[in-house]
């Protein structure tokens, strides 16, 4: 918790959701994930290697890919330690030798500051693409890293304040890095920092900051700029800054500047990089079919708008009919007794009953932004999607019922059927989301003491000393005393004490550029198209010092492609648990059982120093699970062509 006040109580800017009900991870967990060849969610930042081959992009989805930067083309990916909901990578740099890559964002595992991980620093050996260090460095999101000219200094700067300057030594594969220099501010948010020769410029919202190496004396401030500073850029050889912003879409964009350029006119758009999927921004539902758009610059504002079906049954993408519209209408944001609406900022959302407002959904850097989507449902509660993956259920009091947890990007539209019992939504990350809305408790829940960081237990000794946690429900009797304020400073720190229901999808789907798709539940089982498959594969978590792995969905075809349990799930009101307890041939081992067991075949080293233009080359292999090895094959290349040796 960075600031304890009495007007507001707010956790890490980026969680403001304490996930403690999520299952924390285990080593060898495994779950079915999109591999569609880029990101799936927000690019955060990008940056270029010293030598010009390479092109690095992080983003929310918490993936890092490696373009290779003249094919234009994806060469690596590197997947974090976590696949869960609110970890998300907002930085990252290489150093000028290509030695260290560094990673950061916010990387707690479920809670608002989970010890040393929430403002954590991953450092990779970037040859490898291995991590070799993890610095306990902030207590919030890192924001900003920048390495400097000379590869002996890393900088990292933080939503906690201090800018921290790294000296680097030891080999690539142990090295050492040790604070020089912490630099503490006052207050002022750090979205980027950038060096040249002996300069280091740090952003502070609407200003730039000066300091020089290696003592990291501050030399001067900026003027301030109209808007907030996103980032900087130098050009080097003429010192001159360059001033952007960022932007929602998850692609990588090429621009060529004309020589001499004066104007916008001079920069031309490029080659465009992103993953293989389709996103689609609205969505609506009838029988078996979805009506979908795909227009990333506008909002779907009538059933006139959508340009796809997707029939789900048979897996085909058709061209949208407009004498259909009618069969398509999109969800209603009044019924009955309920209405919703939001400010010009989108921020907040208020809920009227009877034209009376009764509740008021307040959107924040800590839970989505602003409000992107929303539905009044047949239950007469408010379902709200946002940006960065956030997908909320309220009552018409506008407490939060549900956290529905699965989307990576921006939720851009959603739909509920007609019989009210299941949800669809459309995001950013490439996915659509099927949910079972009977999952919903209806019922206010809450935190416990314990589960309190000990900054609120202060707040609440000083400001509430009736408070008496070993009474019953303590906790909902303080959240009924912080209601009954009635100020709005008192009512986001009453929010922050309920303890949302968290639900995971019933059912995933893609589809490609290409028209290919897959659809996949949470346990693993999936159908596809011919050569849909090949967009998902298994993430198996390996702990927090390594990374994660990743097999392709080939490894485990047979046991988990099943279109009879996905059209069940499709089709019927069957509940998942029923559907799978009563499907044949379901697996008693678990995903990370019969991942984990997979033979693996290593190549140690070539036996001899045979070159590489002999005709017969001699290699040694080793194999792990070798009680799981049922045939194993080498292919031999023999005067140009293939044999193959078993």
């Amino acid at each position: 918790m960075k600031v304890i006040s009495r007007r507001y109580v707010l956790g890490a800017l980026f969680s403001c959701i304490l996930m403690v009900s999520y299952a924390q991870p285990q080593i060898g967990d495994a779950t079915l994930q999109i591999n569609a060849g880029g990101h799936l969610a927000q690019i955060s930042e990008s940056i270029v290697t010293s030598d010009g081959k390479y092109i690095i992009t992080t983003s929310t989805d918490k993936t890092v890919c490696i373009w290779d930067a003249v094919n234009k083309k994806l060469v690596d990916q590197i997947r974090g330690p976590s696949r869960f909901f609110n970890r998300k990578l907002y930085s990252l740099a290489i150093s000028p030798d290509n030695r260290f890559l560094s990673v950061g964002g916010f990387l707690a595992i479920g809670t608002e500051t989970d010890g040393d991980l929430a403002g954590q620093i991953r450092i990779y050996d970037f040859a490898s693409r291995k991590q070799v260090l993890r610095l306990k460095a902030h207590s919030n999101v890192v924001t900003a890293l920048r390495f400097s000219g000379d590869s002996k200094f890393l900088f990292s700067g933080a939503y906690d304040d201090p800018v921290i300057a790294w000296k680097i030594s030891g080999p690539v594969n142990k090295p050492l890095f040790t604070i020089s220099k912490k630099i503490v501010r006052s207050g002022h948010d750090l979205e980027d920092i950038q060096t040249f020769g002996n300069t280091v410029l740090v952003t502070e919202e609407n200003q730039i900051t000066k300091y020089s190496l290696p003592s990291m004396i501050q030399k001067g401030i900026s003027k301030n700029y109209k808007g907030r500073i996103i980032s900087i850029a130098v050009n080097s050889s003429k010192n001159r800054i360059v001033i952007t912003s960022g932007g929602p879409l998850n692609i990588l964009q090429f621009y060529s500047i004309k020589e001499n350029a004066l104007t916008i006119a001079d920069v031309n758009p490029g080659v465009t990089l992103s993953g293989a999927g389709r996103t689609f921004t609205g969505i609506a539902v009838h029988d078996k079919n979805l009506a979908l758009n795909d227009d990333s610059k506008a909002t779907t504002n009538s059933s006139a708008d959508f340009k796809y079906i997707f029939n789900t049954e048979a897996g085909r993408l058709q061209n949208f009919v407009v004498d259909d519209s009618l069969l398509y209408p999109l969800d209603p944001i009044e019924r009955d007794s309920i209405r919703i609406s939001v400010d010009s900022s989108a921020t907040q959302m208020y809920i009227y009953t009877h034209d009376s407002v009764t509740g008021t959904i307040r959107r924040d850097g800590g839970n989505g932004y602003q409000h992107v989507c929303a539905t009044v449902t047949t239950k007469h509660q408010v379902i709200s999607g946002s940006a960065a993956g956030f997908l909320n259920l309220y009552n018409n009091k506008g407490e939060m019922l549900a956290a529905f947890i699965g989307h990576e990007g921006d939720v851009k539209s959603i739909q509920e059927t007609k019989d009210g019992n299941f949800l669809f939504s459309t995001s950013l990350d490439k996915t659509i989301r099927m949910w079972d809305l009977r999952q919903v408790k209806n019922q206010l829940s809450f935190r416990t003491y314990t589960d309190l960081e000990n900054g609120w237990k202060q707040f609440i000794s000083k400001y509430y000393p009736a408070f008496d946690s070993s009474a019953a429900n303590p906790i909902e009797w303080l959240y009924n005393e912080m209601m009954k304020e009635g100020s709005e400073a008192s009512a986001v720190n009453a929010t922050y004490l309920i303890l949302p229901q968290y639900i995971e999808p019933r059912l995933n789907m893609f589809i490609a550029e290409n028209n290919e798709w897959v659809m996949w539940n949470n346990k693993g089982y999936f159908k596809a198209s011919g050569n849909g498959a090949a967009y998902i594969g298994w993430y198996v978590y390996k702990g927090e010092d390594a990374d994660a792995e990743f097999y392709t969905a080939d490894k485990l075809y047979d046991n988990y492609y099943r279109p009879d349990i996905i059209n069940r799930l499709l089709f019927s009101n069957e509940y998942t648990a029923d559907i799978l307890r009563n499907s044949k041939d379901v697996s008693n081992l678990s995903i990370a059982e019969q991942v984990s067991n997979m033979p693996v075949l290593r190549l140690e080293k070539l036996v001899d120093t045979a070159q590489l233009t002999d005709k017969h080359i001699n290699l040694k292999f080793s194999v792990d699970n070798k009680e799981f090895w049922v045939m194993y094959c080498f292919i031999r290349m023999e005067n140009g062509s293939q044999s193959m040796l078993t």
